[in-house]
């Protein structure tokens, strides 16, 4: 029985078996899945990684005490799964955080629950740039959008590079080791805070193809005014600027759509 406060865990790394390495040409990548409560989603989202024809991929999930029947279907991948963990969290933030802790690869994905890859290959479509890059980030689709508007160039100001697509950005684990990891204070735009720090050191390699198939409906579409204030915060704490919104960008937001760059 799941009852609150209950902490359950699993996966090959716990039954002994031997952990995945990085290799000279096959860096090891670590895909984190954050859920909680979506046991309509979640398998597809496990099959899109277990699907992945990049061989050298190990895959940890973090639950947030899921009580709808999500922990069933993550147990039944229990021999495919390197690590999961389910507990109650004090946020998407420290949900992200736990995954950064317990990855081992080289380059960190968040594909978060009901979000799937592109394409069976598209670990490996990237891959190439692996060697001589410390972000690497493309396209999402969300619906009939797609995320950021436009490709997006390290030339820009840090505010319009920080909205590159959190879920398609693999990250290496130097960025993190030298920036930190999220701001638990942030409730929504935890990532945003993250790229304005990871992005004022660190230079991203901008692919030019969609990478995931992202859900929309989740809280950064439910939550709109705290989106907006979260973000102006971000500005404030990392660069010192109060309000870097135009009229037509907080617009777009109480419009209820997602967020993208590059407006006009």
């Amino acid at each position: 029985m799941i009852t609150p406060g209950s902490r359950f865990e699993g996966g090959r790394r716990l039954r002994g078996e031997l952990d995945k390495k990085s290799e000279p040409d096959r860096p090891l990548v670590s895909v984190i899945t954050i859920v909680r409560d979506c046991r309509n989603a979640i398998e597809q989202t496990i099959l899109s990684v277990l699907n992945q024809t990049y061989s050298n991929i190990e895959y940890n999930i973090i639950d947030g005490g899921s009580i709808d029947g999500t922990l069933d279907i993550i147990r039944a991948y229990d021999d495919k799964i390197t690590y999961w963990l389910s507990e109650r969290d004090k946020g998407i933030s420290d949900a992200f955080n736990k995954g950064v802790t317990v990855a081992k690869g080289e380059w960190i994905v968040f594909l978060n629950s009901a979000d799937v890859f592109f394409r069976t290959d598209t670990i490996m479509g990237i891959s190439g740039n692996f060697r001589n890059a410390d972000i690497i980030t493309g396209f999402v689709k969300a619906g009939r959008k797609r995320i950021p508007k436009r490709e997006l160039k390290n030339s820009e100001p840090l505010c319009i590079r920080a909205m590159i697509s959190h879920q398609a950005s693999f990250v290496h684990k130097r960025v993190f080791q030298a920036c930190g990891e999220f701001d638990t204070s942030f409730s929504v735009r935890m990532d945003y805070d993250f790229w304005l720090r990871a992005l004022s050191k660190f230079s991203f390699v901008f692919v030019n193809d969609i990478l995931v198939d992202f859900a929309e409906g989740g809280v950064s579409e439910t939550s709109i005014l705290r989106y907006i204030f979260e973000e102006l915060r971000a500005n404030k704490k990392n660069m010192g600027i109060r309000c870097l919104l135009s009229p037509k960008r907080i617009l777009f937001f109480l419009g209820r759509y997602s967020v993208q760059a590059g407006m006009d």
